[in-house]
C-alpha cells in the first residue's frame, strides 16, 4: 500500500475537509454534540468514497456500525480517520469486501492500524505545513471597525431576538465600517460566514438598521478577501 494517494484522492481530501469545516461550524451553531457530528461526517464521507473507488454502496449495517465508527473515534480524529478509510478502499488486499460491502466498516476496524498510524503521519505533516505558512504569510491589511452607535443599538435589537450561541457565532466576528452613499457596510471574516449570515439573518439586519439608521440606509454585507 502506498502511503501518498492519489490526485482525485487528494481533492477529495482537500474538498472533505473545507466541508468539515463549515459542518462543525453549522453544527456548532446548532448545538449539535461533537461526537455525533463526527460520526455523521465520517458516514456521509465513507459513502461518498465507497462509491467512488469500490463502485458499489455502503450500505449502513445499523447500530453495530455507528458504535464501531464511536470507538474508533474515541481514539483518532476524524481528520485521520477520513484518510484512514480512503486508502484501504484504494488498497487491494484481500480484505476488501466487494460483494458484500455491509461489512466493510467491521473490516476498516479490525485493519484500522494498518492504515491510521500512516494517516496521522499525514495530519501532522500538513499542519507543519500550513504552520510554517502562517509564518512567512505576508501580513494582511486589517479590517478596521468604525464605531458607530447606531450599529451597537442594531447589534443589541437583534441579540435578544436570536438564540444566545447563534449571536456569538455569527454577529460577534461581523466589522461595521460604516454607512458610505447610503449603504450600511458589514464585513464577514469569510465568504461561508458571510452566506450563513445573509441567508438566516438577511431580512432581521435590513428591517434592524432601517429601524436604527432610517429607510435611506440599506445592509451590504461584504466578505473579507483578507
Amino acid at each position: 500500500m502506498s502511503n501518498r494517494p492519489d490526485k482525485s484522492v487528494r481533492s477529495i481530501n482537500r474538498k472533505c475537509f473545507k466541508g468539515l469545516k463549515r459542518f462543525k461550524k453549522t453544527a456548532v451553531a446548532g448545538g449539535e454534540n461533537s461526537v455525533d457530528r463526527d460520526i455523521e461526517f465520517f458516514w456521509d464521507y465513507a459513502g461518498v468514497t465507497h462509491r467512488k473507488f469500490r463502485d458499489c454502496e455502503l450500505f449502513d449495517a445499523g447500530a453495530k456500525d455507528r458504535e464501531r465508527v464511536r470507538a474508533m473515534l474515541g481514539k483518532y480524529s476524524v481528520r485521520s480517520l477520513c484518510i484512514a478509510w480512503v486508502w484501504f478502499l484504494q488498497s487491494r488486499e484481500k480484505y476488501i469486501v466487494d460483494h458484500y460491502p455491509s461489512r466493510n466498516i467491521a473490516v476498516f476496524g479490525g485493519q484500522l492500524r494498518n492504515f491510521i498510524e500512516p494517516a496521522e503521519k499525514k495530519i501532522t505533516k500538513i499542519k507543519n505545513q500550513q504552520a510554517k505558512r502562517v509564518k512567512t504569510r505576508e501580513p494582511t491589511t486589517r479590517v478596521i471597525p468604525v464605531v458607530d452607535e447606531r450599529w451597537e443599538k442594531c447589534l443589541r435589537e437583534i441579540e435578544a431576538q436570536i438564540l444566545p450561541e447563534n449571536y456569538s457565532t455569527l454577529f460577534e466576528p461581523l466589522v461595521f465600517r460604516g454607512v458610505k452613499r447610503g449603504r450600511g457596510v458589514i464585513v464577514c471574516p469569510s465568504k461561508f460566514y458571510r452566506d450563513c449570515v445573509v441567508k438566516n439573518y438577511g431580512d432581521m439586519i435590513a428591517a434592524t438598521m432601517g429601524t436604527v439608521f432610517g429607510k435611506h440606509v440599506e445592509p451590504v454585507i461584504l466578505a473579507d478577501t483578507g
